[in-house]
């Protein structure tokens, strides 16, 4: 019987080193609170050991080396917006082959070294889950010699994004040394695949609640106070009646960011983008409907979604299958298309026909701070 050693800096985690060549065949035991562990090493490039109940797996990984343990988070970077812009470049990118690579440079010399990311296992912290956390080790050798450090997303590494997608790269980074934030959140696609510019974030701790406000130092909302007064009703002298109200504020993609929309710079009028703008919302609104069973006639999205008719520019069925959201059909003649529609634009009745009334008895406020 071998003892794990118990880490330094993380009372929960221990370690042991293999002196001999293991396998992905090879059964590994492990005893742990008087119960006994048997499991296979199913990915080699994954050496964390967790144990859920009565289930025990490898599906991490973890470093207690000299180098630098980096991370990439690509939670709002992963989102596709086909259909919207021609440079739908992604992190990582839309391919099944797609991997994730960092490029170190900023040496004395020139030189350049780059490594492959390992995508973690999803990790659950206090009911938030990571899914999409990409990881490298690099050799302390390398952190001493490079200061600089660009993530980027191909399928062969060494071989850039092409010219029509910047944004599957970073903006040059300085490589985080001295410090435990270490994990780069990469921001959502609006607006660098707009303009088709590299993609920016922030540093911040691995697993950590994403904040890009914070993480920028940037002020997204700068509504100013002002003293409240009654007002005199337009019928008359009758006064207006108040009542408490709580209203959300919503984030768009852009304001996700970290960024204030005072500096969108996007041209005013339609187009998919100003008008579908809270896309990382509305997936998480989707998931939430599909996971939770919700009925059809209930799921509100926010933002505009425009009707399908030949002279009606923009129309949302030019996106939906990118965005696949719950409870939408492409079939104009199919009641889930009406009711979404019925849901998300006041222009349709839940019978499929026009009406320029306001229908709606349950929405989701779309302000975006206009």
């Amino acid at each position: 019987m071998e003892l794990f050693t118990k880490d330094s800096d993380d009372d929960s985690t221990y370690s042991y080193i293999i002196n001999t060549s293991a396998t992905q065949q090879d059964i590994i035991s492990v005893t742990y609170n008087n119960m006994r562990y048997n499991f296979l090493w199913s990915d080699l490039s994954k050496n964390k050991l967790s144990i859920n109940g009565s289930i025990a797996s490898i599906s991490g990984v973890y470093s207690n080396s000299d180098g630098l343990d980096l991370y990439f988070d690509a939670t709002l970077s992963k989102l596709s917006y086909l259909g919207s812009t021609d440079y739908n470049a992604t992190m990582p990118i839309q391919d099944s082959n797609a991997k994730m690579f960092v490029h170190l440079f900023g040496a004395t010399d020139g030189s350049t070294v780059g490594y492959e990311m390992t995508k973690l296992s999803s990790k659950t912290v206090d009911s938030n889950t990571w899914s999409d956390v990409y990881f490298v080790n690099i050799s302390k050798q390398d952190v001493e010699k490079y200061s600089k450090v660009v993530f980027y997303s191909s399928t062969n590494g060494g071989t850039w994004p092409d010219a029509y997608a910047n944004a599957s790269k970073t903006e040059d980074l300085d490589l985080p040394k001295n410090t435990n934030k270490t994990c780069f959140y990469a921001d959502s696609s609006d607006k660098c695949i707009y303009d088709n510019s590299m993609r920016s974030g922030y540093w911040d701790k691995v697993y950590t609640i994403r904040d890009a406000e914070s993480g920028k130092n940037s002020t997204v909302v700068d509504i100013k106070a002002s003293n409240f007064s009654s007002e005199k009703s337009n019928y008359g002298s009758t006064e207006v009646n108040y009542v408490n109200s709580t209203f959300y504020d919503y984030y768009t993609d852009f304001e996700l960011n970290g960024s204030n929309r005072d500096d969108y710079g996007a041209s005013i009028g339609a187009s998919q983008r100003n008008w579908v703008n809270f896309r990382q919302f509305d997936q998480a609104l989707s998931d939430y409907y599909k996971n939770k069973g919700v009925s059809v006639k209930d799921a509100i999205y926010t933002g505009h979604f425009q009707p399908t008719y030949s002279d009606w520019g923009f129309p949302f069925s030019d996106i939906a299958n990118t965005m696949d959201l719950y409870g939408w059909s492409n079939n104009k003649s199919d009641d889930n298309y009406k009711t979404f529609i019925s849901n998300n634009n006041s222009n349709v009745n839940s019978d499929g026909k026009d009406n320029y009334r306001i229908r709606r008895i349950l929405y989701v406020c779309n302000t975006g701070h206009r």
